[in-house]
């Protein structure tokens, strides 16, 4: 793998299977590949061929093991620096059943190219959600973004993510597209 890759990162131009593997419904060895030329000097423009009709779970999926730095809910609420608050956070997170919550794609894709998602159409619903299930205001973004780092962790990502955190820019929509690092990425 490490031969091939090595060849890769000195090609122009790169058309690459989503599906690598037979009968593989996933695209991990794809992503991996990609990862290892993000960070090359050359630039690289990959062509991601896929039978996948859903476009932007794609793009989502190649996004997201390019963005790195995934962490479980624990380290995200221990950011907190009030013990209280911290203690609070704890406490609503346990009392949620985050099995019933899904986070649109739509701020999950936000949150990956500008790590914000307040301004996504979708916030206002997932918000109004949470503060019905007793997350009180002052602690949804911390919630939020525990929510979005478990949602990619345990759902869009079942290889492995980047070691390092690779700025994203992109669109899941009209033509698909990514850029990170010294890589181009169109999904067809």
């Amino acid at each position: 793998t490490q031969d091939v890759l090595d060849r890769f990162r000195k090609s122009d131009l790169i058309i690459l299977d989503y599906h690598l593997q037979k009968g593989s419904s996933d695209g991990d060895k794809a992503i991996q590949i990609i990862q290892g030329l993000v960070g090359t000097e050359h630039f690289n423009t990959v062509v991601v061929y896929t039978r996948e009709p859903d476009l932007q779970k794609v793009w989502l999926e190649i996004a997201a093991g390019l963005h790195g730095e995934w962490r479980d809910y624990i380290s995200l609420l221990e950011e907190e620096p009030d013990p209280q608050k911290k203690e609070t956070l704890f406490s609503l997170w346990e009392k949620l059943d985050i099995s019933s919550i899904s986070v649109p794609r739509s701020i999950v894709e936000s949150y990956l190219v500008t790590g914000k998602y307040n301004k996504v159409q979708e916030w206002k619903l997932l918000s109004e959600e949470l503060v019905g299930k007793g997350i009180p205001f002052e602690h949804l973004t911390r919630i939020a973004d525990a929510l979005i780092h478990h949602e990619v962790k345990n759902g869009l990502l079942r290889g492995s993510a980047a070691e390092v955190h690779h700025p994203i820019v992109g669109s899941s929509t009209g033509p698909v597209w990514i850029q990170s690092g010294h890589c181009f990425v169109a999904i067809i």
